[in-house]
């Protein structure tokens, strides 16, 4: 191979390599090009604790589920923590809780509002299990 050859070559694959890249969801991107997993990209997360909060006192951690309903239904059971975490598509979702420590899960633990979860991000919220 003669230098010239060499150093056309090497340009190449140096442009080749300098296109190229890989993006925090794991998809490869050449140029303009995108290749991988289209589904990965519009995911989100929906995180927070299921909490008691009795009149005049701070709130408190507990066990129980919670109901996440948006473009599908997904329930979540939670641990003493209170703490969960759900992945979904990005859009507006419900959330709903409910404790045996809180009326037997008969009712509901609320956010407030509806949520927004965008893609590639946490959207964070308290579920309140409001005591009178």
């Amino acid at each position: 191979m003669t230098p010239r050859v060499a150093a056309a070559v090497f340009a190449v694959v140096l442009v080749a390599a300098t296109a190229t890249g890989c993006t925090s969801a794991g998809t490869h991107a050449i140029g303009l090009l995108t290749t991988g997993s289209a589904a990965a990209d519009v995911h989100g997360e929906i995180s927070g604790q299921l909490v008691i909060s009795p009149p005049m006192s701070s709130p408190y951690p507990s066990a129980g589920s919670i109901e996440i309903t948006g473009s599908k239904r997904i329930v979540v059971t939670v641990g003493a923590s209170g703490k969960f975490k759900a992945s979904v598509q990005a859009g507006r979702y419900q959330v709903v809780g409910h404790s045996p420590h809180f009326g037997a899960s008969k009712y509901d633990c609320i956010v407030g509002h509806a949520i927004t979860v965008r893609a590639r991000h946490t959207t964070v919220v308290a579920v309140v299990c409001q005591e009178k």
